[in-house]
């Protein structure tokens, strides 16, 4: 994780695309599971799910309607195409958060 990133925006965006922060077995152990509840392959242990680009890319594809275009306007401040397609993941975090609401 950058130095700049915070867990907070981390955990904002796992909640929104559905992922729970969950007790596993008897020794309540926590874990993030995805939203698909597959342990094998979603399972974080003792960290969030990593904001990365494909993160976000599965978070875009949620988008619907109209918010797609408010996300690319948020994301490029009505700027160039060229702003969006070099977006950080961390901005496309807090575009994608603030088109949802959150």
């Amino acid at each position: 994780m950058p130095a700049h990133m915070t867990p907070s925006l981390q955990i904002a965006v796992a909640k929104a695309m559905g992922w729970k922060y969950s007790r596993l077995g008897l020794d309540g152990r926590r874990i993030w599971v995805g939203p698909s509840g597959d342990f094998k392959t979603e399972v974080f242990e003792a960290n969030l799910p990593p904001l990365t680009l494909d993160l976000m890319w599965e978070a875009e594809e949620m988008l619907v309607g109209d918010d797609r275009w408010k996300y690319a306007e948020e994301l490029t401040g009505k700027g160039s195409l060229f702003a969006s397609v070099h977006a950080t993941a961390e901005q496309r975090a807090k575009s994608w958060l603030k088109v949802k609401g959150l």
